[in-house]
């Protein structure tokens, strides 16, 4: 278990399982007990209903693991998370969301999911410039500042 590890001084820490259960919830609650770490989190099954807990756990990021989950995408996103700002209170983003159209409730959705820029355009079919704007667009509107926070935002609402 955990515990048994002592101190550790890090920024981000990588969580991985295949389903997230009582296991993968319990370590996520031991590592925001016991640090200030964030957390990005890598599995092939997240429970909807766990999002929000998993969130206030300090994950800022959730992968799915699949063929287009790279070293260099994780590599990334562990890179994000170390600057990732803190979340706003759940309400308030809550209220937040529903100023969002279903476009950028989308992009938003892919964007947690891990997708990057060109992929989110060959999904959507919108060009580059487009998805650059609706993420521009939505992140001031929010008061999001990066896309690990954005990812953060969108588990909190449940729009992943």
């Amino acid at each position: 278990m955990l515990s048994t590890l002592g101190h550790v001084d890090a920024r981000v820490a990588i969580v991985a399982a295949d389903v997230v259960g009582a296991e993968t919830m319990a370590t996520l609650r031991y590592v925001a007990e016991h640090s200030a770490v964030r957390v990005v989190l890598v599995s092939n099954e997240i429970p909807r209903a766990d999002l929000a807990e998993i969130a206030s756990c300090g994950v800022v990021t959730v992968f799915g693991r699949c063929t287009t989950t790279t070293a260099d995408r994780l590599f990334r996103a562990v890179r994000t998370a170390s600057k990732a700002e803190p979340l706003r209170p759940t309400s308030s983003l809550k209220r937040l969301r529903e100023q969002l159209d279903h476009r950028e409730k989308r992009q938003l959705e892919l964007v947690a999911e891990g997708w990057e820029d060109d992929e989110i355009a060959t999904e959507t079919g919108y060009t580059i410039t487009t998805v650059e704007r609706y993420r521009w667009r939505v992140k001031s509107r929010l008061g999001l500042r990066g896309r690990a926070h954005a990812a953060g935002y969108a588990a909190l609402v449940g729009l992943v």
